[in-house]
């Protein structure tokens, strides 16, 4: 049985899969950064992070 994390993983995989299908079909085009802070900051402070990310229009279901 897969554990928590990989499941949110493979969810998340899954709609950033479907949003560019989304994105194909309507000639648009479609933009995805990814990061992975986790090991690379001893400190980040998430609830900053995510207000910024909000700030920047950055859609909340793609913020994980």
């Amino acid at each position: 049985m897969r554990n928590r994390k990989q499941r949110l993983a493979i969810d998340t995989v899954l709609n950033l899969v479907y949003d560019a299908q989304m994105a194909k079909s309507r000639e648009n085009t479609l933009t995805c950064l990814l990061l992975d802070v986790k090991d690379v900051f001893d400190h980040v402070m998430l609830k900053q992070l995510i207000k910024i990310l909000i700030k920047q229009k950055i859609l909340i279901n793609l913020i994980n």
